[in-house]
């Protein structure tokens, strides 16, 4: 079902090119689908790059699966991502929210199954990870982003996308379970808010187990100089 239905997109910059291309290697062995890398400049509008590459790709992809999901380079999966991701697929769920910026949002969900919940979101959240999109869904995310630019104050892909959410009834639905920001790899976006909440559970992916992580995280050793030669 996954490969049928499902491409994937890594969200990078030239700096972190080795750490995306072990991450792609790592998805493409996990999900058996279409992993590319969408390069953006990290300075000055990293968000706002992003939104308009993430608009050139759909436009040129050669058949347009049902769903994408668009992970950040830093980031790490479970061993039950993959059938998680099925299961939100086959729910035919809009939008799964795959790595969790507060734990409170988890502690006051609604339990769908073991590995998908909802919650209503009452503010835009400022971390994501790793997000499913059911392509009609990203598309109206992408459309209203355009048409909202000039007045945006803070156009963070993460701020908007959970906006849009907020805009269509507040209900999120997210998995708990399935990603996970890497620890020991710095942001992107440098900032001493930033660095703390990646390194304090409370804050984000507190209820990730990273001692669940793909196979693939144990058998590959990545550096910030190399890749292993395995891969």
């Amino acid at each position: 079902m996954v490969a049928n239905n499902l491409s994937i997109v890594i969200r990078t910059c030239k700096p972190r090119l080795q750490r995306s291309t072990f991450l792609q290697h790592a998805l493409a062995s996990e999900f058996c689908v279409s992993t590319d890398k969408i390069i953006v400049n990290s300075k000055p509008n990293y968000s706002q790059g992003f939104f308009c590459e993430l608009i050139r790709y759909l436009e040129h992809l050669k058949s347009t699966p049902k769903y994408i999901l668009v992970v950040e380079d830093d980031m790490l999966f479970s061993n039950s991502a993959k059938s998680t991701l099925q299961e939100a697929i086959r729910f035919e769920l809009p939008h799964l929210w795959c790595s969790i910026p507060e734990k409170r949002l988890v502690d006051e969900s609604t339990k769908i199954s073991e590995s998908i919940r909802s919650v209503r979101i009452a503010a835009p959240l400022y971390y994501s990870g790793a997000i499913l999109f059911e392509v009609s869904f990203l598309k109206y995310v992408l459309t209203n982003y355009s048409l909202k630019y000039i007045e945006l104050t803070q156009p963070n892909f993460d701020v908007f996308v959970s906006s849009e959410i907020l805009n269509c009834g507040g209900s999120m639905f997210l998995s708990h379970t399935s990603f996970a920001t890497d620890p020991c790899t710095s942001s992107v976006i440098e900032s001493s808010a930033t660095q703390l909440h990646r390194f304090t559970p409370e804050h984000i992916d507190a209820y990730f187990d990273f001692n669940n992580t793909s196979p693939f995280f144990t058998t590959h050793t990545y550096t910030s100089r190399r890749l292993d030669a395995d891969i």
